[in-house]
């Protein structure tokens, strides 16, 4: 058997690694007066920037080249001469001569060096890069918030070093980032597949949605709703509903890392299952981006127990609880929402709720209930939520953005302070599902505030809070992958849609579609 062979591995302390020595250093680098390099082809069109190499090239044919002035002697090309033979302008060659020490030192970069200026925030940087070595060390996650936050503690710290203010913009960051070596490193996603037909599948759904729209001999508006009425629904009434896995550990997306590395590690917590131990997040949005609902976590277990009882008394107060075996929500939990949230929310005014096709939303007893309040249920066809449905569309990926970045600070503090966290729960799960519920609140009111607009936007979008006549539609719709205009004209040129005129018999070829089975059987319920 051969000798197992012995691996040996340097580690680089961070102050070290710091001064960006990653490497031995090659040979010393030779004035460009001391070595020939061949010139560059004379251009014909004016450049607005140049490279090292180039640079390089210009100056050595202005050092290395001779011109005959009589039948012996040579002279070096003067700087118009060379100007005019590579048309580039006198200032450029004057600055280029005066830094070739520095464009020597820089080798044969193909980038356009910037100007070098001394670097104002040295002792700052030095100290976030050790923190970000130390933290990724032991596997946590880094995102740009992280950066942020971290590099405008340490200036707090070490104010009095501080020449001018200092501002996180984005050319700080990235030159800060190319400094020490450090990329963002991605996940991969797959896409949900898109029906073929997904043209005429969104057209169809549309005209649905307004025609049941319609205003009626019933409908009473104050003096504002009118205003903002979409047929025969308010603003406040339109709405979407939508369920979320959330994961007590987000191990999954992205997270600074220095560049090189084969393997981007970030720390989990397996042996306590809390990788596994999936929550699911339900929110509600309505159109006029007024949060009338709260959100609704659904956590795996029984949700019985002193314990449980206990650890209830710490969750956030603006975010309802449930518990049931799989952490998903049934047909069960969707009556208890509609009876418990949902219907005080309207005050018993029609309402539009756009829902996709989770088999707990169209059972006989939900849509039962939503005849029962006058709620029309539109159903969003499968594979067209991620076109079509506002939460999908423009509210989940920020969303779980502030949310992430406030339960990574929860679970921060958490670990700071373990005495504090026993005393809310002595189980570590139902510490995390505390820090859950609060960065779910937190992150929920911060959304409501400061994107309330997106919220408004992303119902018009998809035609949800237009106008029913079709105005606004070649304007204001934007569906991904559809052209607007045909769109529009698809929707003003269609005719009537057999199964919202009289229930006619649905063909064979309609059998396992669900969302023609949904609509029929919800129209059904209405003309008895």
């Amino acid at each position: 058997m051969s000798p197992v062979p012995t691996v040996i591995i340097r580690t680089v302390e961070p102050a070290t690694f710091y001064a960006g020595v990653k490497k031995r250093p090659g040979p010393r680098k030779r004035p460009i007066s001391e070595k020939a390099l061949a010139p560059p082809r004379p251009i014909q069109t004016l450049h607005r920037s140049y490279t090292v190499k180039f640079k390089l090239r210009v100056l050595s044919y202005w050092h290395h080249t001779r011109l005959p002035i009589g039948p012996t002697q040579t002279r070096q090309p003067s700087r118009s001469e060379v100007s005019r033979r590579f048309k580039i302008p006198l200032s450029n060659l004057t600055r280029w001569k005066a830094n070739e020490v520095l464009l020597t030192k820089s080798g044969n970069d193909m980038r356009s060096i910037r100007n070098s200026q001394p670097r104002k925030w040295v002792d700052m940087e030095r100290a976030l890069y050790t923190r970000f070595i130390e933290r990724r060390k032991i596997g946590k996650i880094v995102r740009r918030s992280w950066f942020r936050k971290n590099a405008k503690e340490i200036l707090e710290r070490i104010n009095h070093n501080i020449p001018e203010p200092f501002r996180f913009s984005n050319s700080w960051f990235q030159n800060f980032l190319s400094w020490h070596n450090i990329s963002l490193r991605f996940g991969t996603n797959k896409a949900s597949k898109i029906p073929t037909d997904y043209l005429d599948t969104i057209v169809n759904w549309l005209q649905y949605t307004r025609a049941n729209s319609e205003v009626r001999p019933d409908n009473q508006f104050g003096a504002g709703d009118s205003v903002e009425a979409v047929g025969r629904y308010r603003l406040r009434n339109i709405c979407n509903m939508d369920q979320t896995p959330i994961p007590f550990e987000f191990l999954t997306g992205q997270t600074y890392n220095t560049v090189g590395e084969d393997t981007v590690w970030i720390k989990s917590s397996k042996q306590n299952g809390l990788d596994k131990r999936q929550a699911t997040l339900q929110l509600t949005v309505f159109a006029d981006a007024v949060p009338r609902v709260q959100p609704l976590i659904f956590f795996r277990g029984q949700g019985v127990g002193g314990s449980i009882i206990a650890e209830s008394r710490h969750y956030h107060p603006r975010v309802v609880v449930k518990f049931n075996p799989t952490a998903y929500a049934n047909s069960e939990n969707i009556l208890e929402w509609i009876d418990e949230q949902l219907v005080p929310a309207l005050e018993g005014q029609p309402a539009l709720l756009a829902l996709n096709l989770f088999g707990g939303h169209k059972t006989e007893d939900v849509l039962d209930t939503f005849l029962a309040h006058d709620i029309t249920v539109s159903v969003i066809p499968g594979g067209c939520t991620s076109l079509v449905q506002p939460l999908d569309v423009s509210i989940n990926r920020p969303f779980k953005d502030v949310f992430r970045e406030v339960l990574e600070d929860r679970l921060e503090e958490m670990d700071r302070n373990d005495a504090a966290g026993r005393r809310l729960s002595n189980s570590l799960i139902g510490r995390r599902r505390i820090a859950t519920t609060w960065a779910v609140g937190e992150a929920w009111e911060r959304f409501g505030t400061e994107k309330a607009h997106v919220i408004i936007k992303s119902f018009r979008t998809v035609g949800l809070a237009l106008p029913i006549d079709g105005s606004a539609d070649s304007t204001e719709i934007s569906i991904k992958g559809l052209d607007t205009a045909e769109l529009a004209e698809r929707l003003r040129n269609l005719r009537p849609n057999p199964l919202i005129d009289g229930l006619q018999v649905i063909g064979e070829q309609d059998d396992e579609n669900e969302a023609v089975e949904l609509v029929a059987g919800h129209l059904r319920h209405a003309l008895i």
